[in-house]
């Protein structure tokens, strides 16, 4: 709401939003006497050191580097681009794994520079040209997926797709391919548990799922935590040819391409895995991953430097792992890599 106030300087702006952060905690205090970059950068090492993370990497949406700050640094002024992923359910419990088998990234910040511990592992190879548009129907959002399928089996006819994700994504039974393109673009937010023949769970624990933050309008999504039950709501307000309605058959697939396909593409990488990327990627970007980091980024290489510049976080859901039924591990993307580049994961990455 902040972003959307006009102030004559832009630092009313993003004072306010960094007010609603606990100074006690985060000791963020906004200084007139500064200048609104230095603000910022204050900020984000605050964030880095009080969280032991770096997911306030996912907000960091500037690759053209507008306003003379670095692509690692959020501005607050504008509006985010896509929906930063997230790693925790509404207990504040995680339930993204870690990539690295390391929970605390490696940091260090000079001046204008972010330099993280890692390693480039992956490149962007081709991107689908269908993309998903703010307000999209149900209609558009069904073109879109079928789209991606298309793209993701086009990918595996060329014998470019690794075999992990052609027998999870392309290869197999219907119902386990809905189950897994449902945990792909809900980016692991709805586990479609209830699709998987060996599990099975009360329909209590699943509506505490994480899946609670999908504006899915089939089960209540996001609503459900405040005791509202929207289907009631509706038939109030909706005709009665309302009740003899059903949701859209890939309802589950459309919240998660409303929450994260929005702003972001669909892509192959180099070594054959489908991924979400930024809609600002290109074809050579590389994939970097970062020790501590939840998710993998996507960087291009400065003009004229070594030093590169942040598109942003995407997500890799092979780099996961198998998908077990019970508590996730760790560390799997770290493995894979080491024993596909030869990674060491002790390079130093410059980002401006």
């Amino acid at each position: 709401m902040t972003r959307s106030c006009k102030a004559t300087d832009a630092r009313d702006t993003v004072f306010s939003v960094l007010e609603l952060a606990d100074s006690d905690v985060y000791r963020i205090n906004p200084n007139y006497r500064q200048e609104l970059n230095e603000v910022l950068l204050s900020a984000v090492q605050a964030v880095i050191s009080v969280e032991h993370g770096l997911d306030v990497l996912g907000v960091c949406q500037n690759p053209e580097k507008k306003f003379g700050l670095p692509s690692w640094m959020p501005f607050l002024m504008d509006k985010w681009k896509t929906m930063p992923f997230k790693t925790t359910n509404s207990r504040a419990q995680r339930f993204m794994p870690r990539l690295t088998k390391a929970e605390v990234p490696n940091v260090r910040i000079n001046g204008n520079f972010l330099e993280l511990q890692g390693d480039h592992v992956d490149t962007v190879q081709s991107i689908c040209t269908s993309y998903v548009s703010n307000n999209a129907n149900a209609e558009a959002l069904e073109f879109v997926y079928a789209n991606w399928r298309r793209f993701a089996n086009d990918v595996a006819s060329r014998r470019l797709l690794a075999k992990e994700d052609y027998y999870t994504l392309v290869s197999g039974a219907d119902a386990e391919l809905a189950r897994q393109w449902i945990r792909f673009l809900t980016v692991l937010v709805d586990e479609a548990q209830d699709l998987d023949t060996r599990y099975s769970q009360s329909s209590g624990t699943k509506d505490a799922g994480p899946d609670a933050f999908l504006d899915d309008p089939a089960t209540g999504g996001m609503y459900r935590h405040m005791g509202l039950n929207p289907r009631l709501s509706r038939c109030h307000l909706l005709p009665p040819s309302y009740l003899t309605a059903s949701a859209h058959p890939n309802h589950r697939i459309h919240a998660g391409l409303q929450a994260y396909g929005v702003g972001r593409r669909l892509c192959a990488t180099a070594r054959g895995f489908l991924a979400l990327v930024p809609a600002e990627a290109c074809a050579g970007d590389s994939i970097a991953l970062v020790n501590g980091a939840s998710f993998p980024y996507v960087l291009r290489r400065s003009l004229g430097s070594a030093d590169h510049v942040l598109i942003g976080e995407a997500f890799v859901p092979t780099w996961l792992g198998p998908t077990p039924i019970g508590p996730f591990e760790n560390g799997v993307a770290e493995e894979m890599m080491r024993k596909a580049c030869n990674t060491s994961m002790n390079s130093w990455i410059r980002i401006c």
